[in-house]
């Protein structure tokens, strides 16, 4: 049967379907080939068969990917193969693996590609909310009219002035905040690592103390495991981007690019030391897990920053052993570069209690980008300081809420060259800076209600952000505001679920023509909600649904059903 296909758009209550009229996004394709590639063995594996795998040319080494165990016994079978890329091309990379599956003990193989990461005129009030130096920079946490300037030409600014109240909310709740957030919570940011000296984040990190020296640093000479976590030395986080030639050095996150430790500085800097700037809260303890690094000095390696997906993998495992609540992912992907290995991390992530915010990208499109689009994923979008959708902001039904994202003020290593006047700042801006603003909020959540499950956390997030009006984008939810997310009660919040979800298949030819079904998740994640009316409607006058309008008496809390929707 012949088919084509609707693209989806979303408003917040509405489902709108739109027939496409450019050609789809496309995205940057991966490397030809990878040097590194994932293999899942039958079985749990004897050094007999592993030994199989580095026989095969061009092999340099076979590890297992990550030390986690499961319920299904699927990670104790993924091991990691690295290939002597300089050595092969396009003729012999197919022969490798090909070679390695006739060794006849891998059940499949795939590559892992790469990954990509994602000025202020501050306010004049002489009374800052904090004592910390450049807080009156910090639109983010308080906009009081900042304006930022956008370089048009190299002697015109585009120039947006700050709104009030554009911001999430951090003023009106920060002197209950430590009181209303009893504990506090553990906060893995999986990016390039973290500066651990910086004077205003040198007391943010959460520290494994059992594997650190006596004076709380990190034993750079560790040789024994002492926690049986699988990690030596894991004091402070740990680097999985560590070239594999060092023979030490993995428990070291030193960050020599400043993005980890910028998406860090949002959420943890310490705030009221008369120094730098506030993070959102004290309570709100880091562990840096690096996973790229910045080889743009190396040979062959120009304007590249180097981690693959694998990294990610690893990183996700680290954070279920060391015990993190909250992941920050200010990175992404496309669909060509998601394997089974990473997706399946995730799901055991989230069945952790883990709560999982990534950035959305900053492409401005609405295409997939993972992990965003995985179920569950809390993904972020971006806002401007006077009340509109950053134009770089990623937009789609998978985006679930905005944050401040525009030229943000936070830290990066002192020995990194800063554009911003003063040594060990920098203002970056991407949907990489929102995300950790709605990663800090999911914390205090959790510091604050003990056993919050992830509903409730979505719901609050969702049911308390403020709509963001934009003409051509569209999200699921608005400006997170900490303040009511916090304090409010448990409201209704059905919603519907586009992850994964962007066309609608329809019959173009036969006796159906024009016809198409459409089964849409609806879930309720706050509290009972009851009469509730769905309403589906195109933004085309030739689309018509048979079905526009659905009713149910109730949902519970945690419900979920499926809409089938008829239409053509």
């Amino acid at each position: 049967m012949a088919k084509k296909l609707l693209f989806l758009t979303l408003t917040v209550f509405t489902l709108s379907i739109a027939a496409a009229d450019r050609a789809p996004v496309q995205l940057e394709k991966p490397v030809q080939f990878s040097e590194i590639i994932n293999v899942e063995f039958k079985a749990p594996p004897t050094e007999t068969q592993i030994n199989l795998l580095r026989k095969v040319k061009f092999v340099i080494s076979v590890t297992r990917l990550t030390p986690l165990k499961d319920r299904e016994g699927y990670f104790p079978r993924i091991y990691e193969v690295r290939v002597d890329k300089a050595a092969l091309n396009s003729q012999s990379f197919p022969e490798l693996k090909a070679d390695l599956i006739k060794t006849g003990v891998i059940k499949k193989l795939w590559e892992s590609h790469y990954f990509v990461n994602y000025s202020i005129i501050p306010s004049t009030t002489t009374t800052p909310a904090s004592n910390d130096t450049l807080f009156n920079y910090q639109w983010n946490v308080h906009n009081n009219g900042q304006k930022i300037l956008n370089d048009i030409t190299d002697i015109k600014p585009e120039v947006f002035d700050g709104k009030d109240g554009i911001d999430i909310g951090w003023i009106k709740i920060r002197d209950q905040l430590n009181t209303i957030v009893k504990r506090d919570v553990k906060v893995a940011v999986i990016d390039s690592g973290s500066t651990t000296d910086h004077p205003d984040l040198k007391n943010s990190f959460a520290k494994n103390m059992i594997e650190c020296t006596p004076q709380g640093t990190v034993n750079v000479a560790a040789k024994e495991d002492k926690d049986n976590n699988g990690y030596i030395g894991d004091c402070m986080g740990w680097s999985f981007a560590t070239p594999e030639n060092l023979p030490q050095g993995k428990n070291i996150v030193d960050d020599d690019f400043g993005h980890g430790t910028h998406v860090g500085s949002i959420m943890a800097a310490e705030g009221n030391n008369k120094n730098g700037i506030a993070g959102i809260s004290n309570k709100i303890k880091l562990i840096p897990i690096k996973v790229y690094r910045d080889d743009r000095s190396q040979p062959g390696r120009m304007n590249t920053l180097s981690g693959f997906i694998s990294n990610i993998t690893k990183a996700v495992a680290y954070a279920i052993a060391i015990k993190a609540e909250v992941i920050n992912i200010s990175l992404g992907w496309p669909e060509s570069a998601d394997s089974d290995d990473v997706r399946k991390v995730f799901e055991l992530a989230m069945k952790n209690n883990i709560t999982i915010v990534a950035a959305a990208g900053n492409d401005s499109h609405n295409a997939l980008v993972y992990p965003c689009a995985y179920r569950g994923v809390i993904c972020v979008g971006s806002v401007n300081n006077n009340g509109t959708v950053s134009d770089f902001s990623n937009y789609g039904g998978h985006v679930d809420v905005l944050a401040p994202g525009n030229e943000i003020l936070a830290a990066i290593p002192m020995k990194i060259k800063s554009e911003f006047s003063i040594a060990g700042y920098d203002v970056k801006w991407g949907t990489s800076q929102a995300a950790p603003h709605v990663a800090a909020i999911a914390a205090l959540l959790k510091g604050a209600k003990e056993s919050i499950s992830s509903d409730e956390i979505y719901a609050r997030l969702l049911s308390t952000s403020v709509p963001i009006p934009s003409d051509e984008k569209y999200f699921l939810g608005g400006l997170v505001q900490l303040d009511k997310a916090l304090t409010e009660p448990l409201k209704p919040a059905v919603r519907p679920i586009f992850k994964n979800l962007t066309q609608i298949p329809y019959n173009y030819l036969g006796q159906n023509e024009g016809q198409f079904k459409l089964s849409l998740p609806i879930r309720s994640y706050g509290a009972a909600a009851h009469n509730i009316e769905i309403a589906v409607s195109s933004d085309l006058p030739n689309v018509r649904f048979d079905n526009p309008v659905l009713r149910y008496p109730t949902l519970d809390s945690g419900e979920e059903v499926i809409l089938n929707l008829n239409g053509s």
